[in-house]
């Protein structure tokens, strides 16, 4: 059973599209408020990089025109994913510490567009230097690929996967 929709916002658009290519942008609110239409539950991913850090604001005013809210997290490499040189991605970390503080202080002051904890948040301003967390993957969230295919971690997508249009979600 689905039980609610995450779609990857990285940005307003220009700053989404030159990121995720041209009309992502449109599509990604499209299909949140379609989502929405069909009574799902719709969050926003925001990925923090070097062309979406200054563009927050545009997410958020996105969040709040849907109704939903939106978590933040930085721009990171994944082992499993293989050697990419995410260095033209990466945010310097004096930016990057700036909006998380800026965030931190929207959410101590009431923002429930964003989705992450002061906590978290706080967390976060300290990257890449960090205590590990958890990984809920697979527990409490899944990627769907546009063709159906689908992953218990977004970072983990393979050319293979059990797809949705040919097996249930809950057999997936």
């Amino acid at each position: 059973v689905v039980e609610g929709v995450t779609l990857s916002l990285d940005g307003g658009e220009s700053a989404h599209d030159a990121q995720r290519g041209a009309g992502s942008w449109a599509r990604t609110i499209a299909g949140a408020r379609a989502a929405i239409e069909a009574g799902l539950p719709v969050a926003l991913h925001c990925l923090l990089t070097r062309g979406s850090v200054h563009d927050v604001d545009r997410v958020l005013d996105a969040a709040g025109l849907l109704g939903v809210s939106v978590g933040f997290a930085p721009v990171e490499e994944v082992p499993a994913m293989g050697k990419r040189d995410l260095g033209p991605l990466k945010p310097r970390p004096s930016e990057l510490r700036a909006v998380l503080r800026r965030l931190r202080h929207a959410k101590a002051g009431g923002d429930n567009r964003i989705q992450n904890s002061e906590a978290g948040l706080a967390y976060l301003e300290n990257w890449p230097i960090y205590a590990p967390i958890r990984c809920s993957a697979g527990l409490v969230y899944a990627r769907i690929e546009p063709d159906g295919r689908t992953f218990g971690c977004g970072n983990l997508v393979q050319a293979s996967g059990s797809s949705l249009a040919e097996h249930s979600f809950e057999e997936v």
